[in-house]
């Protein structure tokens, strides 16, 4: 019988320890679980707040101001190129700044080169969204072979612009836009004889051959009339 009872108590004291570690065990896992899920709470925390932040700036950078310089041909010419400064962004670029290189030519009061002195030797306050400015840069010069061989207006035919400005928040951008004239100037277009435009080049195509003409004979007509002397 004592060996029984030995037995009996032996069985017991076994399964209170296993059933105390048991305890000890899921104490133990409950614990981590609640670290765990306070770690991934915190990095969810965080993640969103990280996405958040990088839809604003986001948004922001699409909200920017953006300025642009190219060359275009004039709605009516293709012998006149016309330089557009502008903001094709959402919002105003503020104290605009523009330079060239080369520098434009001193010239005289009311000349082209004048005008783009006047208007860009000091800061422009603001360009509103959508907002440009142009000026006529090329005129080729018809009295030449090559009229598109010689800009009238004496400004150059390669140019590089460079723009600097202000955005939301007081953020600054710059951009350097290299513009070559003699590339618009390649440029064709299908235009129909009987559109306005298509009469346009008729008169001004005769006044040429016209010019050429007499510039010929003219010295023929002089010369009969000396002769006739």
């Amino acid at each position: 019988m004592p060996l029984r009872s030995q037995t009996s108590y032996g069985i017991s004291h076994v399964s209170a320890e296993w059933n105390a570690s048991g305890m000890e065990s899921i104490e133990i896992i409950n614990a981590v679980g609640t670290s765990v899920g306070a770690v991934a709470a915190v990095g969810a925390a965080a993640f969103a707040g990280w996405g958040i932040q990088r839809s604003t700036n986001d948004n922001r950078a699409r909200s920017q101001p953006f300025m642009t310089a190219e060359f275009a041909t004039s709605e009516h010419s293709d012998d006149t190129i016309r330089m557009l400064i502008r903001n094709v962004g959402q919002t105003p670029a503020r104290n605009v700044r523009v330079s060239f290189d080369p520098p434009i030519p001193e010239g005289e009061k009311s000349s082209h080169a004048w005008v783009l002195h006047e208007r860009y030797d000091t800061s422009i306050p603001m360009l509103a969204p959508g907002q440009q400015f142009g000026n006529s840069w090329w005129l080729s010069d018809f009295s030449l072979e090559d009229p598109s061989s010689r800009n009238v207006h004496e400004l150059p035919n390669e140019v590089k612009v460079s723009i600097s400005y202000t955005g939301i928040g007081g953020e600054e951008f710059s951009d350097d836009f290299e513009l070559n004239a003699r590339l618009i100037l390649l440029e064709g277009r299908a235009v129909s004889s009987t559109s306005m435009l298509g009469r346009m080049e008729m008169i001004a195509k005769s006044n040429r051959d016209a010019a050429q003409t007499i510039k010929t004979a003219l010295p023929r007509i002089v010369r009969a009339l000396e002769d006739g002397d």
